[in-house]
């Protein structure tokens, strides 16, 4: 469980800045405004990572099949 809390912290810090960098690339409009007015640095962190979230990245590996539902 060690292994697995610091490979996470890594993973989801790491996915989380190439997704923000990734998602100001494609949105160059809200890139420009960030440019104009740093100020919105405060509030652009949080917003990412709500929209941009690192956890659709991690993955779990079943160790035997599993039905579910039915």
């Amino acid at each position: 469980n060690l292994i697995l809390l610091i490979v996470g912290g890594n993973d989801t810090t790491r996915n989380t800045m190439s997704g923000s960098v990734l998602a100001l690339n494609q949105n160059p409009d809200q890139y420009q405004k960030l440019c104009d007015n740093p100020k919105l640095v405060e509030s652009m962190v949080p917003e990412l990572i709500r929209w941009q979230t690192p956890l659709s990245s991690m993955r779990r590996t079943a160790l035997a099949d599993y039905e579910l539902g039915g």
